[in-house]
This record gives C-alpha cells, structure tokens and sequence, in this order.
C-alpha cells in the first residue's frame, strides 16, 4: 500500500513539473492574419475612395462600366474612368471629348503602352537627365516592349489625339527605395505627396498639357483644358485603390482631382469594363484559330460537294409476299369482329372441295359428315365434328385451332 503511495506521488511531480514547464515556455496569443477583402470589396477596388468621398460630402456614384452611362451626366460632374477602355471606340471617345469640352470633367488612366524611343549612346558617367532613373543591369533603350507587355500596344482613340503616350520603365525599378512624387499644382494650395507605380511614365508630345506631376521615374499626371472642361491622364491609379488610399496624401490628392479647379458636381466612380462582343473578341485574339476554321470548313465543303463515280440507281421499292397480305387481311377482320365470316370461308372451300372429289357426300348430316372425313383423312370425328360446328362462341385460340383442323382436311382430301 506505502508503494503505491509513493508511485502516486512521484507520478503527480512528474505531471506538475511537465505543466510548469508549458507554461513558462509556451503562452496563449492571437494573431491577425490578412485574408484580403470581403463582400463587395473583393470586387469593387474604388469602394475605399467611395465612402471617402462621402465623407466628404462630395456626392458620389459607382456605376459598373460605362453602359450605365449610356446618357453622359451634366458637364458640372466628374467621370473618374480607370479601366482600360477596350470597348470605348471612335464614336464613344468623341462623344466623351465633346461632353469635356462642354464643361466635364474626366479622370482617365492611360493602359496602351509605347516602344521606347530609341536613345543616342551615352557614358556611364554622364548625369542623369530629369525624370531619368539610373539602371542597374540590362539595357531597357532597345525600343521594344517586354513580351508580356508588347500585346497591350494598341490604339487608344480618346489620349491619341492629344500625344498622350506612355513608357515602361523595366524590370529593374527597385521600388523599395521609391520616394513619393512631390504634388505641386496651382489649385492645390497643400504639399501633397502621392505614391505612383514607378514603372510606368507618360509624356506629352503635343506639349498641350497645362498641369503635370513628375518624379525620378517621369511624369506620371498630365491634366489638359479642352473648351470648359478638363481631362486628367494618369499613369496609374493605385493612390485610389482600397489597400493604398489611406497612404501617404492618397485621400487628399483624390479629393483634388475631383474638384479640378472647383469643380463641384456628381462623382461617378466606374470600377469596371464593359464585356467587348464575342466576335470582336474573337477577331482580336484568336484570329489565327478563325482562319484556320474558315480553311478547314472550305475545304470541307469543297469535298463534300465532289462525287466519287456515277450516282447510284435508286432501289427498287420492296414487295410484300402474297402470304404477308392475306395474314394481315385475316388479323384485320378477326380485329373487325369479322372470325366467323372468316371461319365460314374455310368451311365452305372444304365442302367445295369434298363435293368434287366426291359428289354429294357435302349434303350428309353433321354427324355423317365428320365421320366420311374421318374415314377420307384419318382425323378423329370428334374433333372434325367440333371445327365443323357453326356456333360463334369461340376465342383466338379456339378460332385458330378450327381454322387450321378444316384446312388440313382439305389438303388431305
């Protein structure tokens, strides 16, 4: 008993021992981990700069692409027009261009890249120019786009006219080291500093632009009057997205860009594009895969409209036996309700047939009768005597069996 005592004990300092151990090692924590934005935000990456503007008393609307749209607003609003555009043509440009002129204001970000102009050769030691950014590395002058980025040259209706064309500055832009673009604008009375995508400049070869914001990198806001209105291009609209508007002067330099110059109307936020039609799409992306289609179906059509040899005769129309007739004559009398008119027109040929073999004998009496053709055939009377019966009270069964007992008594005969 005193050993069991003592095995409890030591078992009990083992257990309190382990337990002082985990508790001076280990501690109950909570973490934060990011899991990225939810419900409308995941989709919607101006809701931030919505609500912001709200705040602000400014009136504000976010509409899904420009189809909303379809009636522009007063020219005393603000169009704030981020997406790339792909379905804004000719026509629709130059019904946006007439609505600035008007009065609007439009807040676009350029996405139609340029080659690189290609450059004199200069000396690694030579200083850089303003709004150049010393390289590390490869050479980015070559004057031709990364392959992932070549594909997104194209033509922009709405900035082309006005010498809007934008540059990517390479690989190489360490952004660890980036320092926010000083904002310095006339209408803009505070120091503001804005953090742009460091890989992209815009430059203006019209030399129209009235207001532009530079840094190391290059120009990345260049804002031109056009009649009453304004059209501001941006480079990028990171500052306004949800996870970099509360950075640095984002929300500030935001609210400034809508109220260009006092401007004092309705914001209208689009957040997204409109779909392009499938076969523009189609015509845009896949048009080898359609010239390949439109080969393979002509030449199909070519082969399936060529005949190998002479055309074959028609075949002859198939004929139904006699024997095929008559059993479908039967079915469709004894269907009718017609069995006895049928039994009757065996039972007759029978007697034809008996009267001219042996003349008279047809007159006998029932009896007499089936027991001459017994004699004749060789069949039992009883059962010639029952077919030769004239009642009507029989089934399918029994009418076949009477059928087939008087034709066999005149193939016997």
């Amino acid at each position: 008993m005193r050993r069991d005592y003592v095995l409890l004990t030591i078992v009990a300092l083992v257990l309190a021992a382990v337990a002082l151990w985990f508790y001076s090692n280990f501690e109950l924590r909570e973490e934060r981990e990011h899991v990225g934005f939810q419900g409308r935000a995941r989709t919607d990456d101006l809701l931030a700069a919505e609500q912001f503007l709200k705040r602000t008393d400014t009136p504000v609307k976010s509409v899904d692409s420009l189809l909303a749209l379809q009636d522009l607003p007063p020219p005393a609003d603000t169009i704030v027009l981020p997406t790339p555009r792909r379905t804004v043509g000719a026509e629709r440009s130059a019904e946006l261009l007439d609505w600035v002129r008007r009065g609007g204001q439009l807040v676009v970000v350029t996405w139609t890249l340029t080659a690189q102009p290609k450059k004199t050769g200069k000396r690694a030691d030579q200083p850089k120019a303003p709004g150049e950014k010393a390289k590390s590395g490869r050479d980015d002058s070559s004057g031709k786009l990364p392959p992932a980025l070549a594909a997104t040259e194209r033509k922009d209706p709405l900035l082309d006219p006005l010498g809007v064309r934008q540059y990517f500055n390479g690989f190489d832009v360490d952004s660890k080291d980036y320092v926010p673009a000083d904002v310095v604008i006339n209408h803009i009375p505070d120091f503001l500093q804005v953090a742009f995508a460091p890989a992209y400049r815009l430059a203006d070869t019209s030399g129209k632009a009235v207001a532009s914001v530079s840094d190391d990198y290059g120009t990345h806001l260049l804002h031109y009057r056009i009649g009453r209105g304004g059209l501001t291009v941006l480079s990028d609209y990171n500052f306004m997205q949800n996870g970099h508007i509360g950075k640095y002067d984002h929300a500030a330099f935001l609210w400034q860009l809508v109220h260009w110059n006092g401007h004092r109307g309705r914001v209208w936020l689009v957040h997204s594009d409109d779909m392009p039609p499938l076969l523009s799409l189609l015509a845009a992306k896949a048009w080898p895969v359609l010239i390949a289609l439109a080969v393979l179906l002509a030449a199909w059509l070519w082969a399936a409209s060529r005949r190998f040899g002479p055309l074959q005769a028609d075949p002859e129309p198939v004929r139904r036996s006699l024997r095929e007739h008559i059993r479908a004559s039967g079915r469709f009398l004894w269907q009718q309700g017609h069995g006895r008119r049928l039994l009757d027109s065996v039972r007759r040929a029978l007697l034809e047939r008996l009267d001219a073999l042996y003349p008279g004998t047809s007159h006998l009496g029932p009896q007499a009768l089936a027991e001459r053709l017994s004699e004749l055939t060789g069949e039992p009377a009883r059962e010639i005597a029952n077919a030769l019966a004239e009642d009507t009270d029989h089934n399918e069964h029994e009418f076949t069996r009477r059928i087939r007992m008087l034709e066999n008594l005149r193939k016997a005969l």
